[in-house]
């Protein structure tokens, strides 16, 4: 199960709704701004997800395709959450320049 929350600018919740395996379990949306023929790239695949493919992967993706400085999605819940890349710092050679 996966929970979104669609955001405005200044904080008001404007949409919820969660989503399982077996697809929408439950919306509040009366502005209607959740589209569900948009394909996002899923966080675990990278490859173009559509609603009616993997609703749950779909959903969790949202935050992707919902950024921008009118509304955001947030994953507010998630049964199977995306695992923290864990990085290590990079380390860079000193090099100089030729003629320096």
């Amino acid at each position: 199960m996966v929970k979104v929350e669609f955001h405005t600018a200044e904080g008001e919740v404007v949409a919820t709704m969660a989503v399982a395996a077996s697809g929408l379990e439950k919306i509040e949306d009366p502005q209607s701004v959740v589209d569900f023929t948009v394909n996002v790239i899923g966080v675990h695949t990278g490859k173009a997800v559509a609603f009616d493919d993997d609703s749950e992967e779909w959903a969790r993706s949202l935050p992707r395709a919902y950024r921008n400085p009118y509304l955001f999605a947030v994953v507010v819940d998630d049964d199977n959450p995306v695992s923290p890349v864990d990085q290590k710092p990079m380390e860079i050679e000193e090099r100089h320049l030729v003629g320096a």
